[in-house]
């Protein structure tokens, strides 16, 4: 998923704050993004007391991850070539989202928001914050 201008990955510092220990290669060249605190390991949250009403979250998922945002936050562990977001999960998370709605995630084949979480993970990495 196409990331907003704020979302992408800073060189400053070395590119990276704990809990990682390096920036990816080249990282000097291809990190542009114009929020110096926003580099690998860094840890993305969402203040607590926003609901899912208020984003305008779609799916069952959304409010999850929302909750997950609030409670705990997300660690920044890779970049996307070609200034793309993406999240990681377990393979039967994704599994049980397609038995349950019928649809995918996330489909590459189609525009960033052709899905409703699609839609749902780019509303809550806009209202995510960098904590830490």
């Amino acid at each position: 998923m196409r990331s907003a201008d704020w979302q992408r990955i800073s060189a400053a510092d070395g590119g990276h704050t704990g809990p990682a220990i390096v920036a990816d290669s080249g990282y000097p060249n291809f990190y542009s993004g114009s929020v110096p605190a926003l580099k690998m390991g860094s840890t993305l949250a969402i203040k607590k007391g926003v609901t899912a009403q208020q984003l305008g979250l779609e799916t069952q998922m959304g409010a999850a991850l929302l909750d997950t945002l609030e409670n705990y936050g997300g660690v920044v562990v890779d970049t996307g070539h070609g200034n793309f977001n993406y999240l990681g999960m377990t393979t039967d998370a994704e599994q049980k989202y397609r038995d349950d709605t019928g649809t995918d995630l996330f489909d590459p084949d189609r525009d960033a928001g052709a899905t409703a979480f699609a839609r749902d993970f780019q509303k809550l990495l806009v209202a995510s914050k960098v904590v830490a």
